[in-house]
């Protein structure tokens, strides 16, 4: 009865998303910054509280990352790195570790920034401190992950107007995250906005750098 009652809240809470993923995704697009500050106050409230209407900052970013490789599947099939069992590549042996793998990369986004900004405003790092900020970012990261999973599916042979059209998707979407960023900096550490460009900026080609020393060992 256990097993069963378990299995019951885990269909229930898997069929949730169905509702819940679309409109955290629709909001963090349409309101970022008010959702970052959402998750700050939802992170005060006790667990049992914590995001009923919407889906938890983690979550939200590996949900992204599971549609994006659900996706990645059905175009191109089983991902390279899986087929590949030379070197490194040989601990990537299934999905569930590349998507493990993909989620610990984008999550250094939020980290990085979460990390830039206890230093900015001189706050001491503990896990509770680095918490919310890491949380908030989360909802950023998410929308961003997604949209460049969906851009790397493009076909190297597509016409150059997709092609153009692709970079310049992603351009848009590292300017937009980079700015929201900024203005994140601007609000949270009572910075100027050109002094929280650079600290936004800094964060997100730190947060490159590390995950390009990540993935130059596969």
């Amino acid at each position: 009865m256990k097993l069963l009652k378990s299995m019951e809240e885990l269909l229930y809470e898997i069929m949730t998303w169905l509702v819940f993923y679309p409109r955290t995704l629709w909001l963090s697009l349409r309101h970022p910054l008010r959702m970052m500050d959402y998750s700050n106050d939802e992170l005060t409230q006790q667990v049992d509280d914590q995001y009923t209407d919407t889906v938890s900052p983690p979550l939200f970013l590996i949900i992204s990352l599971i549609i994006a490789h659900g996706i990645e599947i059905g175009v191109r099939g089983q991902n390279e790195l899986i087929r590949n069992k030379d070197g490194l590549d040989a601990l990537i042996t299934d999905d569930t570790n590349l998507i493990a793998l993909r989620a610990v990369a984008y999550a250094i986004f939020p980290l990085i920034a979460s990390l830039r900004f206890l230093r900015v405003t001189k706050t001491p790092l503990t896990r509770e401190t680095m918490r919310l900020p890491f949380y908030s970012h989360c909802y950023l990261a998410a929308p961003y992950a997604l949209i460049l999973g969906l851009i790397s599916l493009m076909p190297v042979e597509a016409p150059q107007w997709v092609q153009i059209g692709g970079a310049g998707t992603i351009l848009v979407a590292v300017g937009f995250y980079v700015a929201i960023e900024t203005l994140w900096f601007a609000q949270h550490a009572d910075l100027s906005r050109l002094r929280a460009f650079g600290h936004a900026l800094r964060a997100y080609v730190e947060s490159l750098m590390l995950i390009a020393f990540l993935f130059y060992f596969f």
